[in-house]
């Protein structure tokens, strides 16, 4: 019965695939690169369709063992697949000459090594996107600490600005509420940062660098840049300096962006110019949204510049991580964005200004920032450009 079973496996995988798993070319046309993702969807379902035929078979007959393990779990796999994911799990069963075999030797001893071979094959994809799994989760998991990170250190800011940035030697009971919540929160950051680097220092132990070199990259910013940074920002908030502890806070918030960034599953350089161009769009809603709000500071009751200089900020920093990923592939748009940056720091800066009036410091901003979605409209061309010559390239 189990050889029965085996031969109807390896016969029909190879049917799913020999009719399904031909490489689809990438168009230029956005239509035509929508129906291609959607034939590689469609491609999979067929082959989950299959999966799932085989495995009720295997039940309905009693069979049990570590094929049908191996078939469960990457069963399992196919519904938590991602678009990019889907489409490199396809590329290394059409690259393997398992699933191209010489359908005229039909003998029950081929179907049976191809079946055996397949579910080799089927483990070994599931093992890679079990591994990646765990990058993508501590990745993940690192970018949203981030966030939290990037709040606390403006309400730092913030509470340094109330109480005047000034370090009292007889703090009122309002500063030391604000001061113990800051440290609450600072050092929930910190659990929460210690609890991630164990987890990728143990993933650090399993692994050779040499092989897979992301867990000892990110290590190498933990120990320069991260831990530092949080040890000594929850110091400098206990003896009241916020001034300091906010520029820790930002350092920690930027090394979690960065580590997060190493541990990001793997694109190829389309998808980074792909990624890149819907990174600019959004930036440039935002800094249209910051001008905005600059130009109307004359009319608010009470305005504060500083806190839109504090948004500049955090765009700036969104800015620059975009410009590192495309240095080399489109070195144009780089160049633009570096000179976005250059006018939203001088935005920023005039934003900061304590000694201007609210109206003095919108209209030089409001000027820094026209010019710094100019530069991002070059960008988000160079970047258009760079990704229509891909789709040309793939359609020769």
């Amino acid at each position: 019965m189990r050889l029965y079973w085996s031969i109807l496996f390896g016969f029909m995988l190879i049917s799913a695939w020999s009719g399904s798993a031909a490489p689809i070319k990438k168009s230029i046309g956005l239509i035509q690169q929508r129906n291609g993702q959607t034939n590689i969807k469609a491609s999979l379902k067929r082959v989950e369709t299959q999966l799932n035929g085989i495995i009720a078979e295997y039940g309905r007959n009693g069979l049990e063992g570590d094929d049908l393990n191996a078939l469960k779990r990457f069963q399992g796999m196919l519904s938590k697949l991602t678009d990019e994911e889907i489409t490199k799990i396809l590329k290394q069963l059409e690259d393997s000459n398992l699933l191209k075999g010489d359908k005229t030797k039909d003998s029950a001893l081929l179907a049976f090594d191809t079946q055996k071979n397949v579910i080799t094959k089927l483990n070994t994809i599931y093992l890679e996107w079990q591994q990646e799994q765990i990058f993508r989760e501590l990745s993940d998991r690192f970018m949203k600490l981030s966030n939290v990170q990037r709040i606390n250190m403006r309400q730092a800011v913030k509470t340094a600005q109330t109480h005047n940035q000034i370090i009292p030697t007889n703090p009122s009971e309002e500063y030391k509420i604000d001061i113990r919540i800051q440290e609450l929160d600072q050092t929930g950051i910190s659990d929460e940062a210690d609890a991630l680097i164990k987890k990728l220092e143990a993933l650090n132990k399993k692994l050779s660098r040499y092989i897979e070199p992301r867990p000892s990259l990110a290590i190498k910013i933990i120990n320069t840049d991260l831990k530092p940074a949080i040890q000594g920002s929850v110091k400098d908030i206990q003896d009241y300096n916020l001034s300091n502890a906010a520029l820790k806070e930002r350092t920690s918030y930027i090394a979690m962006i960065n580590i997060a960034r190493i541990l990001a599953p793997k694109r190829d350089d389309e998808e980074v110019i792909r990624q890149a161009l819907r990174d600019v769009e959004q930036s440039i809603k935002e800094q249209q949204e910051i001008l905005d709000d600059t130009n109307a500071l004359d009319e608010v009751e009470n305005p504060n510049p500083e806190e839109l200089s504090q948004d500049q900020a955090d765009l700036v920093d969104q800015t620059d991580f975009i410009r590192q990923d495309i240095t080399e592939l489109v070195p144009t748009a780089a160049q633009e964005l570096g000179l976005s940056t250059d006018n939203q720091q001088e935005a920023r800066a005039a934003l900061s200004e304590s000694t201007a009036s609210p109206e003095t410091a919108a209209e030089t901003a409001a000027a820094e920032q026209q010019a710094a979605l100019e530069n991002f409209a070059d960008a988000q061309a160079a970047l258009e450009e760079a990704l229509e010559a891909f789709g040309e390239g793939e359609g020769e």
